[in-house]
């Protein structure tokens, strides 16, 4: 974690109102913090500028963009904000993005984005960066969501989807733990996280692509719902023991979730390698998707697949539209 210097209260605490943080970095170590206030000079050659917005005791906005410098033999470490924000930066060779997962001081992936520009030298160089603050990276291409998150976002948004007097949060939270092998199941996760955040990356997940050849399951109105009732879900119910329900909603999650895991290498966001790796840190899975595609046989992942497209959830990955593929090389 990075102490934010010049705090306008005199218990050192964020009032109300919008900051500027600028960060340089020496060796891959951040080493000027500076918190853009009257009175607090900025370090030289910054090269991440963050925009923190504080409303009602509460951090509602962290904005960054990379702010160019002429340094020579000096590269950018950007944070990728969006591609209209990245296509306005000089020098679209030294851009890259990095993405971070919560809570970022504990969970030790990062992703590392290239655009199309990005130069080899560029992403090197950001690799370095992960690795000398004990970061896991994995290498990225960009597309929403990036990697990670499109598989954890349909995840619980069909597990949501779901969600009745008959199958309760418990019993889908128990789901989660049967079908992943998961110490913590997905909808205790949800309720860490908080609900509101699930519920609008849910919406600008769909929004984005839902109607492109990937597809995406639709927001489910329960997530809704008991977003807007202000309650987290209620994991500590009766879970219940309707074996051809539990199975039925296993069988729901992890033909998204191996539909979703497919169409990330056919579009070539990220290797098989790293996606394995990435959910593995970042999520903490046991085993990565195509570890448990291989393991439960590719006739009946190909069956849960097709599940899948026929309620709508994805559209079908070309890898599985003409027969029953080959196990993965993982």
């Amino acid at each position: 974690m990075v102490p934010l210097h010049g705090a306008s209260s005199d218990d050192g605490a964020l009032r109300d109102g919008s900051y500027n943080v600028q960060l340089s970095f020496d060796g891959g170590r951040i080493v000027t913090p500076w918190l853009g206030l009257k009175g607090h000079r900025a370090p030289k050659n910054p090269v991440i500028h963050v925009e923190l917005v504080r409303s009602g005791g509460t951090l509602t906005q962290v904005k960054a963009r990379v702010i160019e410098h002429h340094a020579q033999n000096r590269h950018e470490f950007g944070i990728h904000e969006s591609e209209k924000v990245m296509g306005k930066v000089p020098n679209q060779s030294r851009t890259a993005g990095l993405h971070y997962f919560f809570p970022a001081n504990i969970n030790k992936l990062v992703e590392v984005i290239r655009q199309k520009k990005t130069s080899d030298e560029t992403f090197a160089a950001l690799m370095t960066f992960a690795d000398k603050n004990r970061k896991v990276a994995i290498s990225v291409n960009d597309f929403p969501g990036f990697a990670i998150n499109p598989v954890f976002i349909s995840s619980y948004m069909v597990l949501n989807s779901m969600y009745s007097d008959a199958c309760n949060a418990a019993t889908l939270d128990h789901v989660s733990k049967l079908a992943l092998g998961v110490r913590y199941g997905i909808m205790w996760v949800l309720n860490g996280s908080g609900l509101g955040t699930a519920y609008h990356a849910a919406e600008s997940m769909h929004e984005y692509l839902a109607h492109t050849d990937v597809g995406f399951p639709a927001v489910p109105e329960q997530l809704k719902t008991q977003f807007e009732s202000g309650k987290s879900w209620d994991i500590e119910a009766v879970v219940s023991d309707d074996e051809a329900l539990l199975k039925a909603a296993k069988e729901r999650l992890l033909g998204s979730v191996f539909a979703i895991s497919t169409h990330l290498i056919e579009k070539n966001v990220v290797s098989i390698k790293d996606l394995e790796l990435g959910i593995t840190t970042a999520l903490a899975w046991p085993k990565g998707p195509f570890t448990l595609m291989n393991e439960m046989g590719m006739a009946e992942v190909t069956r849960l697949i097709h599940l899948t497209v026929d309620n709508g959830t994805f559209k079908i990955p070309k890898t599985f539209a003409t027969g029953i593929p080959s196990l993965w090389k993982i």
